[in-house]
């Protein structure tokens, strides 16, 4: 049978004044109803409260580290431009070197990356513009490994012409008289002008050959006294003059016509040759040939430090 109402008796210490409580089906079931109801808003209300404080927490958070992101990604930007503006001096000097070294465009042209740079605020384009820079680098540096390698051997190849031109001081010395001055202190008409430089030092000073060649002339003449002539095969000859005699040498140099000289070879030394010789003190005339026509020799000094690689005389 179901009920309709529900009787709570309350008995005192005392058993004295018995109290009886009826109350209803709905009554009953209106107070369990406010009590749930009133522990919801209460569990609601303090997770609302601390929801407020968790939320007002995780945006503050979020927003330190999207002021972060901002700084890094403005970091980043301006990294990305001056990163392109390496990449445009890269290709420039790679232009340079294609031009200097004589490698074909062609060859280069397979190396083109094909990517031009934008200049875009916009930061959801910046990673399609770090791909399109990583992308040239890429490239260029197929291209710079390609042409550099190209240079290289170009070097290589010419190692050996290299060596044959005139690039060290024949000898130790002061230079006393400059190419192209006449016998007096300044060039003058009357006077023959001077197809050489002047070195002076002491007599027996070795003299050394200034490129590798092959001794085209070895002889005495009363004009330049004793002097030789290299032959370097590219276009240059050396001549050294006012050399001392091989009987006047302590090392008896055994240098004649066809021999092949290593620059830096001790070729003969510093004497007093030639009808003129007694009125100046010991020197070496030395002369560079360019196709036939007298040069500056001080113009090809590209090294001061040399030594002679005769095991006789170093120095």
């Amino acid at each position: 049978m179901g009920w309709k109402k529900l009787t709570f008796v309350l008995i005192p210490h005392s058993q004295e004044h018995i109290k009886q409580i009826r109350l209803s089906k709905s009554v009953i079931y209106s107070v369990i109803s406010f009590f749930v109801i009133a522990i919801c808003i209460m569990i609601f209300y303090i997770l609302g409260f601390k929801g407020k404080d968790f939320l007002q927490a995780q945006t503050i958070e979020l927003n330190e580290k999207s002021d972060i992101l901002k700084n890094q990604l403005a970091l980043f930007d301006t990294s990305l431009t001056d990163l392109n503006v390496r990449v445009a001096h890269l290709e420039s000097t790679n232009a340079a070197i294609v031009r200097e070294s004589g490698i074909s465009e062609m060859d280069l042209q397979q190396f083109s990356s094909g990517f031009t740079y934008l200049l875009d605020s916009d930061s959801e384009q910046i990673p399609a513009r770090v791909l399109a820079v990583i992308n040239r680098l890429d490239r260029e540096s197929e291209a710079f490994e390609y042409n550099f390698t190209t240079l290289f051997d170009s070097c290589i190849a010419n190692g050996e012409m290299m060596m044959g031109v005139p690039s060290i001081r024949p000898c130790e010395g002061t230079i006393t008289r400059e190419f192209g001055r006449s016998s007096g202190s300044l060039p003058t008409a009357g006077l023959k002008s001077h197809p050489g430089i002047d070195i002076t030092w002491d007599e027996g000073t070795p003299v050394v050959a200034t490129a590798d060649g092959v001794i085209s002339e070895s002889s005495f003449s009363k004009e330049l006294g004793q002097y030789l002539i290299i032959d370097h095969k590219n276009g240059y000859r050396t001549r050294y003059a006012y050399l001392q005699t091989r009987a006047q040498m302590t090392d008896k140099l055994k240098l004649k016509k066809g021999q092949n000289v290593a620059r830096g070879e001790k070729i003969g030394a510093i004497g007093r040759t030639g009808i003129t010789i007694d009125a100046t003190p010991s020197h070496v005339m030395y002369s560079v040939y360019h196709q036939g026509i007298p040069v500056n020799p001080a113009d090809y000094f590209f090294a001061y430090d040399f030594r002679a690689t005769s095991s006789q005389d170093v120095f």
